[in-house]
């Protein structure tokens, strides 16, 4: 949910609902051949739901009070297309909350909302007349949880979130919102002293659109991915790893491959 590329951009429109769903799987710019609907530039890569590389512009204020920790934030971006740069895409602000409350030292449970419109100015022009970009905004709910058991740690987030595009629209002739659900869980137990296993599996579920000729059908293919490894530490500051991780990713452009690892990390 932090890094995988969607189809849907913020630069380009989908003409309809048929024009997204024929770019299905196309997140990376290498693979989109771009909409039909509207926009002008390089449209770049999709939207994530959530860009974890990159830091947005604004403020943030950062709090705790008795077992709670809060963050508020008022960002030039999104979640999904952050801006870091000098100039704002649009005239709106995203604002975005998140909660946890810790009730013992080894469980921590939150919260999270996040609103803003994600449009860039490069397809005001092609917005329907009487609309603008800040009538288009991404929503996202999360929820987080921490807990340990002696040497198991276990850590997991669920993620919904939704985009309005200007031409997607429902049988009635009503705009879509493109819904996705994301999901992940990791956990990891100290075997002995100095060595560790551990375990993640996370996915990403896309909403169904009206597909123009009577069905509805999923407006992006759904991924899902499990990694499990070995890690030993053989000094506090140099660990070894064996890793397997198996994709899935459904669709036309899906596969499915399965490909092991080793890593030596070392900090100094």
């Amino acid at each position: 949910m932090y890094h995988y590329f969607s189809s849907l951009r913020s630069t380009q429109l989908p003409g309809d609902a048929a024009d997204l769903i024929s770019h299905r799987g196309e997140g990376p710019a290498s693979l989109f051949s771009g909409f039909s609907g509207g926009g002008t530039g390089f449209p770049g890569d999709g939207m994530p739901l959530i860009y974890d590389s990159c830091w947005d512009f604004g403020v943030r204020a950062l709090g705790s009070a008795w077992r709670f920790e809060y963050s508020l934030a008022l960002t030039q971006g999104t979640l999904g297309t952050p801006n870091n740069g000098g100039g704002d895409t649009n005239d709106g602000k995203q604002v975005a909350v998140h909660v946890d409350f810790i009730p013992a030292r080894s469980l921590l449970v939150g919260g999270s909302f996040a609103v803003g419109p994600y449009l860039n100015r490069a397809v005001e022009a092609s917005l329907p007349a009487g609309s603008s970009l800040e009538d288009f905004d991404q929503v996202i709910l999360g929820v987080n949880a921490e807990v340990s058991f002696g040497h198991l740690d276990v850590i997991g987030e669920v993620v919904y979130n939704e985009w309005t595009s200007p031409f997607v629209v429902d049988e009635a002739g009503t705009r879509s919102d493109l819904t996705s659900t994301a999901w992940y869980v990791e956990g990891r137990y100290a075997a002995s002293p100095g060595a560790f296993v551990a375990v993640r599996a996370e996915g990403i579920h896309f909403g169904s659109i009206f597909d123009g000729a009577g069905g509805t059908v999923a407006w992006d293919d759904d991924v899902k991915r499990i990694e499990g490894g070995l890690g030993y530490y053989l000094t506090d500051r140099t660990i070894g790893k064996f890793i397997v991780q198996y994709v899935d990713k459904k669709g036309s452009r899906g596969f499915r491959e399965a490909f092991p690892a080793v890593q030596l990390s070392i900090s100094f």
